[in-house]
């Protein structure tokens, strides 16, 4: 899914296109997104506006064979007020029976209320494909918040795409 927003301002209108993350949302799934973008003049009035952009034309069902979502994570805070954000740290864990690599991991923030306060987001792409049973610890910085609240709840949103060469066997 791609992300639209548009800003209005005297001055003119903006349009940001952005990557939301996840190759896949399936039907009522969602996942925490963030945009950032230069505002207008501290004097001008604007306004924004979100909305989800038009997806290419796609084989959804070929895509749906590559999505995966086998894993296990847990995850821990580090508040760090003078920058206002907070440090995600996890570990994901392949739950699953396949190897799989790309992976994305989407973490919303929330308070007790649950409204959405801030994004920890990234796609690991070095290279490693983590075979079922395998870890992968992380360190993720989210989004400026606006304030840190005692009491953060998060949303984890984490999928892989399947490793179709998968190297079996050593080899010379």
């Amino acid at each position: 899914p791609q992300i639209c927003a548009v800003i209005q301002a005297e001055s003119g209108r903006k349009i940001e296109r952005r990557y939301a993350g996840p190759l896949l949302l399936r039907p009522n799934e969602s996942v925490a997104f963030s945009v950032i973008f230069e505002p207008p003049m501290a004097s001008e009035a604007f306004s924004v506006e979100f909305a989800a952009a038009k997806p290419t034309a796609l084989n959804r069902d070929t895509l749906a064979g590559m999505v995966y979502r086998d894993f296990n994570i847990s995850t821990s805070i580090t508040p760090d007020k003078s920058r206002r954000q907070v440090d995600v740290h996890g570990l994901l864990e392949n739950s699953g029976a396949l190897p799989a690599g790309d992976i994305f991991v989407a973490i919303g923030l929330y308070d007790a209320q649950g409204n959405l306060i801030g994004v920890a987001k990234d796609k690991f792409k070095t290279g490693d494909i983590l075979a079922p049973g395998e870890t992968l610890t992380f360190t993720l910085p989210s989004s400026q918040l606006t304030r840190i609240p005692s009491d953060i709840k998060m949303r984890v949103f984490a999928e892989g795409q399947i490793d179709r060469n998968p190297i079996v066997g050593g080899g010379s």
